[in-house]
């Protein structure tokens, strides 16, 4: 399985990323919450890209990016429980 979808500075054309205000990411990681708990792994992957365009603190970052890899692996309780704390 080589698609991975990480969440990655690497693909931004501009460079810049817009602020992420506690609202914006409140909502998205409620989103989040609400796919890993269905077991949606298209909608928990739509919702960490939208994640992408945003500047994240390095705790985000690192908890999307493990995230990120318990959806790939369809480990849904992981990802909800690193969600969660």
């Amino acid at each position: 399985m080589e698609d991975k979808l990480v969440v990655s500075d690497k693909n931004e054309s501009s460079g810049e990323k817009e602020a992420l205000n506690s609202e914006r990411r409140d909502e998205l990681f409620n989103g989040l919450q609400e796919a890993l708990d269905s077991m949606e792994p298209e909608q928990c992957e739509t919702i960490i890209a939208a994640f992408s365009k945003y500047s994240l603190s390095a705790e985000d970052k690192d908890r999307l990016d493990k995230i990120t890899v318990f959806v790939e692996e369809y480990d849904f309780d992981e990802a909800l429980a690193l969600l969660q704390n």
